[in-house]
C-alpha cells in the first residue's frame, strides 16, 4: 500500500510545553490539568463520550487567526514549522557548516521579498524564452515549425508537463506516462462563476506580463480554457483512480508504438529523458484512455491553441514553485519558504532536523510499545474463530515479520547529502535562479538514474512532518520523527496515555496489512489473494455492519480506516491491560504512576479519556461564527460504542447511547 496515510492526530493540549524542558513531575501535572480542564462533567459519558471528554476543549484551544479549525494536529504542525524556522535562522552549524550555509541561503533568498518584487515579471519572461517561440510572445509565430514533442522536452527539463505526464515512482526501472494535472476537475470547468474568474486572471496576466491587448488576451484565454475543459473530460475521476488494476496498465515502449502509432514515442521519451530509450523499456500508463483521447484532441485543435495551452500550463507550474505569497503576512512568507526549502533540499533538512531533535530513548520506547502491540495483536487474532487456520498462519507470518521505522537519521551518523547540491551555489539575492538551477539539477539526477536503472529515491524521508504510514509491500510501519513530539507522544507520561494515543495509531496501521487492500499483497511466496474465500466472505460481511453504522451516524473516511479505528482502539486497550496486569504486583511504584493524584479515574478509564481527547476537534462554520461543528465526534464515539470494555469501564447500561445492544465487531 503506497498510499500515503496522513493521520490528523488531534492531541490533548494546544499549549503543551516541550517535555524535554520540564521535569517528569511537571509534565504529569500539566497532563493531569489538561485532562480535567477539557472535561464537561455536565454530560453523562454514557450519553456522548465525545462531549464529555472534549466539551471544554474549545475554551482552551481557539482556532488560529484566520482559520476555521482548531486541532491538536494544526498546533503541533505549527510547532514543528517554528522549530524549522529557528533551525534555519540560527548562526551555529548543526553538523556541516558548508552544507547548511547553502540551505540557509536558499531559505534567505525566498524570504527576500523586496528583491523578488523588484524583478517583476522578468523571470517569467526569461523562463518562457527558454521554451522557444510562442504565439503569445510573437505575432509572426510560424505554426509550421511547432512540434509539441519539442515543447514537452523543454518543459520536462524543468520537471514540468505539457500535454503528456511523465513520472517515476518507486519502480526503479519503470516510467509512468499518462494524464496531467489541471487547475479544476470537470465539475469545476462547468461552473460559470469559477471559469469567468479564471479567464479574467489569465487575461490580466497576459496583459501585464506580455503587453497583449485586452481583446486578444481574452481570445487567447478563452481558447486555453476551452482546451483545458476538453482535457478535464478525459482525466480520470476519483472512482476510476481507486481501481488501480484499470488505472495502471503495464506495457513497454514497443507496445506503445503499436497502440498509439501517431505518437513518436522514441522521440518523445528520448528527448524527455535526454538519452536514447530502448523499445523494451517498461512503461506504466496511468489512465490508459488518456493518451488516445489527448492525441485526438491535439489533432482537432489548432496548433496555436495547443502551443498557448502548453506555455500557459508551464507558466502555471513555474509560478507555483517560484512566487511566494507576496500579498500575505509574514507568517505566510516564512511558512511558504520553509516548505520550499524542504521540497528542494529534503536530505539536508532531514539530517539537520534529525541531528537536532533525535532522541535514542524515544526510539527504544516506541520500539518497545510496537513489540508489545505485535504480541497482543497476535494473541487477539488467535481468538478469532471466523479466520481459518491457513489464513491465520499467513497473517501471523506478516505480523511477526512487521517492522517499525522512525523516519529520521540518528545522531552521530553522517548521512551524505551531496546529492542535494552537486555543484549548485545558492545566492541569497536570487531566489528565481536558485529554484531554476535546482530544478535543472534534479532533472539531471532523474535522467541519469532512469537510464542506469539505479534505484530512484522513493519517498522523501521527511522527519519534520506528521506522517504515519504502513507500507504493506515492505511490511514496515513508518513514522516521522515529528510525529513523536509532545503533545502526541511524551516519553515521561504513563503507559496508559502512550497506548491510548500512539498505540492506537500503531495498531490501526498494522491492521491495514490484513484488510481489503492488505489481502491483495502477497505474503512470503503465497500469491494474492492469500485469504481463503470463506474467511474473505466473512470479513466482507462483518465490514458491512461498519459501513451501515458509519453512514447512519454521519461518519466519513474509508471503510478500511473506520474498521482499523475500531481495531486500533480495541487491541491497544488489550495491550495496555496486559502490560498493566504484568507490573501491577511486581512493580507497584510504576503502576501507581498510571493514575494522577486528585483525578478520580482509574488507570483504564484514563486510557479512554486520553484516547478521546487525542481526537478533540472543532470547526467554526464561518470565520465570524461562534457556531461549532464536531467532525471528529463519530471517530471517538463509534469505536467506543462497539467495545464492551469501554461500557464496562464507565458502567454504561445496555441500551444507552454509548452501549447499544447491536454492535459492530470484526477484529
Amino acid at each position: 500500500m503506497f498510499k500515503l496515510i496522513l493521520i490528523s492526530v488531534l492531541l490533548i493540549s494546544s499549549s503543551y510545553i516541550n517535555a524535554d524542558e520540564l521535569s517528569k513531575d511537571a509534565v504529569r501535572t500539566k497532563a493531569a490539568k489538561d485532562i480535567t480542564d477539557y472535561l464537561d462533567k455536565s454530560v453523562n459519558p454514557c450519553d456522548n463520550f465525545f462531549k464529555f471528554a472534549c466539551g471544554n476543549w474549545k475554551n482552551f484551544n481557539n482556532p488560529p487567526k484566520g482559520q476555521l479549525d482548531a486541532t491538536g494536529f494544526s498546533k503541533l504542525n505549527h510547532n514543528i514549522q517554528t522549530e524549522l524556522k529557528e533551525m534555519l535562522e540560527q548562526n551555529d552549524a548543526i553538523y556541516n557548516a558548508d552544507v547548511e550555509l547553502k540551505v540557509k541561503q536558499f531559505y534567505k533568498s525566498c524570504l527576500n521579498t523586496d528583491v523578488i518584487k523588484s524583478k517583476g515579471f522578468e523571470p517569467i519572461k526569461k523562463f518562457v524564452q527558454t521554451l522557444g517561440d510562442f504565439p503569445i510572445i510573437n505575432k509572426e509565430w510560424d505554426e509550421t515549425k511547432f512540434d509539441y514533442v519539442d515543447v514537452e522536452e523543454k518543459l520536462k527539463s524543468y520537471g514540468f508537463d505539457g500535454v503528456i505526464g511523465l513520472k517515476v515512482l518507486n519502480d526503479k526501472d519503470k516510467l509512468y506516462i499518462g494524464e496531467i494535472s489541471l487547475p479544476f476537475n470537470k465539475e469545476g470547468y462547468s461552473n460559470p462563476q469559477v471559469i469567468d474568474q479564471y479567464i479574467n486572471r489569465i487575461v490580466e496576466f497576459l496583459k501585464l506580463t506580455f503587453g497583449i491587448e485586452n481583446e486578444e488576451a481574452g481570445k487567447i484565454a478563452n481558447e486555453i480554457v476551452e482546451f483545458e475543459k476538453q482535457l478535464s473530460v478525459i482525466v480520470a475521476d476519483e472512482e476510476t483512480k481507486a481501481d488501480q488494476s484499470k488505472y495502471f496498465v503495464h506495457t513497454t515502449v514497443e507496445e506503445l508504438n503499436k497502440k498509439y502509432p501517431k505518437v513518436q514515442w522514441e522521440k518523445f521519451l528520448t528527448q524527455s529523458i535526454g538519452t536514447p530509450i530502448e523499445l523494451s523499456k517498461p512503461i506504466v500508463e496511468f489512465n490508459p484512455n488518456y493518451i488516445k483521447s489527448v492525441m485526438e484532441l491535439i489533432e482537432k485543435a489548432s496548433k496555436k491553441t495547443v502551443a498557448n495551452f502548453m506555455i500557459w500550463h508551464g507558466i502555471g507550474e513555474f509560478v507555483s514553485i517560484t512566487v511566494p505569497p507576496l500579498g500575505g503576512d509574514k507568517d505566510d512568507i516564512w511558512k511558504y519558504c520553509i516548505a520550499k526549502t524542504k521540497e528542494f533540499y529534503p536530505k539536508s533538512i532531514a539530517v539537520m532536523y534529525s541531528k537536532k531533535y533525535y532522541d535514542n530513548e524515544v526510539q527504544k520506547d516506541v520500539e518497545e510499545i510496537f513489540n508489545d502491540i505485535k504480541k497482543s495483536v497476535r494473541t487477539q487474532l488467535e481468538k478469532l474463530e471466523w479466520i481459518d487456520d491457513v489464513t491465520k498462519k499467513l497473517a501471523f507470518e506478516r505480523l511477526d515479520a512487521a517492522k517499525i521505522e522512525i523516519v529520521g537519521y540518528p545522531k552521530g551518523v553522517d548521512v551524505p547529502v551531496a546529492s542535494d547540491f552537486g555543484t549548485i551555489v545558492s545566492n541569497p539575492d536570487e531566489y528565481y535562479e536558485n529554484v531554476l538551477n535546482k530544478l535543472k539539477y534534479n532533472i539531471g539526477k532523474f535522467r541519469s538514474k532512469v537510464v542506469s536503472g539505479e534505484s530512484i529515491e522513493d519517498y522523501i524521508k521527511d522527519p519534520a512532518s506528521l506522517v504515519a504510514r504502513y507500507v504493506v509491500e515492505e511490511n514496515t510501519l513508518k513514522i516521522s520523527l515529528g510525529f513523536l513530539n509532545p503533545p502526541f507522544y511524551t516519553k515521561t507520561l504513563p503507559r496508559n496515555m502512550k497506548f491510548a494515543q500512539l498505540g492506537a495509531i500503531l495498531v490501526h496501521e498494522l491492521l491495514h496489512g490484513f484488510d481489503a487492500l492488505g489481502q491483495t499483497i502477497p505474503v512470503s511466496n503465497v500469491p494474492a489473494p492469500w485469504w481463503s474465500q470463506a474467511s474473505t466472505n466473512t470479513f466482507n460481511e462483518k465490514s458491512k455492519c461498519f459501513a451501515e453504522q458509519y453512514t447512519k451516524n454521519g461518519g466519513t473516511s474509508s471503510l478500511n480506516d473506520n474498521v482499523a479505528d475500531n481495531g486500533g482502539l480495541k487491541y491497544s486497550f488489550e495491550t495496555y491491560k496486559n502490560w498493566a496486569e504484568s507490573i501491577k504486583e511486581s512493580n507497584k511504584d510504576l503502576f501507581t504512576e498510571e493514575t494522577f493524584p486528585g483525578i478520580d479515574y482509574t488507570n483504564t478509564q484514563l486510557f479512554f479519556l486520553t484516547h478521546a481527547q487525542t481526537w478533540c476537534h472543532y470547526s467554526k462554520m464561518t470565520a465570524d461564527s461562534n457556531d461549532l461543528l464536531y467532525p471528529s465526534e463519530y471517530r471517538i464515539n463509534l469505536p467506543m460504542t462497539n467495545l464492551d470494555s469501554f461500557s464496562k469501564e464507565f458502567q454504561c447500561p445496555e441500551g444507552s447511547p454509548m452501549n447499544p445492544k447491536d454492535k459492530c465487531v470484526l477484529w
